[in-house]
């Protein structure tokens, strides 16, 4: 019997998060994956954004990274920024927290139907897993909402699995296994793990914290690094 991501659910086999250092490659290091992250304008209910021009969220930019799992850091063979198109002017709190200017949205062509073909085009390219990798568990949903879709289409019309990889869930089940506190973003939660967060470019720009394309690669580097510490070193099964 097969999952809906292709993996089998066999009881004999040993779950994908929970390897052991005597498989040369394992199956999950030879697995590829997506990650992404979104940057969304928040509606003018919302206190801190009660100067924004929409009554919904609002998809503005999109970062994907696709990666492999490695020893120390994650092998990172694609990573990009995407801006959408946001024709109106982003609140000031948005404005400060990301580093999106008006004109970046502004002049953007992308829809969220374009965002879900590239991660289809992408896919198909490198092979990767059906199950998206996020930090938390609405991004991949809210892409599909914002194109009209429901999960079933996903996988109907782009090949995505339902249920993706929650990264923050599996930090939260570490840390309560490890006596670590759990409360916190991606950027405290990495720094919790002993890691730095990983800023990346644009228009020759440092891009740290909310800026899309730098969250999905840290979400790949602390999905690495919390697979990496689940290891068996005893090399039973």
């Amino acid at each position: 019997m097969t999952n809906e991501d292709g993996s089998s659910s066999d009881s004999r086999e040993r779950p994908a998060f929970y390897l052991t250092t005597s498989q040369s490659p394992s199956y999950t290091e030879q697995m590829k994956y997506l990650a992404i992250d979104l940057e969304i304008e928040q509606p003018r209910s919302n206190p801190q954004t009660l100067d924004s021009m929409t009554d919904t969220p609002e998809l503005i930019q999109a970062g994907i990274v696709v990666f492999e799992l490695a020893a120390g850091e994650p092998t990172v063979l694609f990573s990009k920024t995407y801006m959408v198109n946001y024709p109106y002017e982003l609140s000031n709190f948005i404005k400060a927290l990301t580093s999106i200017s008006d004109e970046d949205v502004n002049k953007a062509t992308l829809q969220a139907k374009d965002i879900l073909d590239i991660i289809r085009a992408l896919m198909q390219e490198y092979g990767t897993s059906r199950q998206i990798v996020e930090w938390g568990s609405g991004d991949t949903k809210f892409i599909a909402e914002k194109a009209g879709l429901d999960t079933e289409q996903l996988g109907d019309l782009y090949g995505i699995a339902r249920s993706q990889i929650n990264v923050k869930t599996l930090f939260q089940c570490y840390a309560l296994a490890n006596d670590i506190k759990t409360k916190g973003g991606l950027s405290k939660s990495m720094g919790k793990l002993g890691m730095g967060f990983k800023s990346t470019h644009y228009k020759g720009r440092n891009r740290g914290c909310h800026w899309a394309e730098s969250d999905a690669l840290n979400t790949a580097r602390i999905f690495n690094k919390l697979i990496s510490l689940m290891r068996r070193t005893d090399g039973t099964n």
